[in-house]
């Protein structure tokens, strides 16, 4: 079971804060296990590489984007390999 709340964005001279906070139960042993990769994984996103496609000039805002996003989601799509190879409850209650 997950849940998830979005707090209105907090305005200053810089731009925008948007808090987002997640939880949810883990069911199966690779969810646990997935824990500290998941924290590391959003570690470099918002420290790494985050900053560094904002800080590139040479692209577009929406290259910038398409750049982060598609990183993103290749870290995304092995944490979901790893969990379809081994005990996915994901899959088992789908069917």
């Amino acid at each position: 079971q997950s849940s998830s709340s979005l707090q209105p964005a907090e305005h200053n001279d810089n731009g925008c804060n948007v808090k987002l906070d997640m939880s949810y139960e883990p069911v199966s042993p690779i969810a646990i296990l997935a824990i500290p990769a998941l924290v590391v994984d959003n570690g470099i996103a918002l420290k790494l590489l985050l900053p560094s496609v904002l800080a590139s000039q040479s692209s577009s805002p929406i290259e910038k984007f398409r750049n982060l996003m598609g990183t993103l989601y290749g870290f995304a799509g092995v944490a979901h390999l790893a969990d379809c190879l081994l005990d996915s409850q994901l899959l088992v209650a789908a069917g």
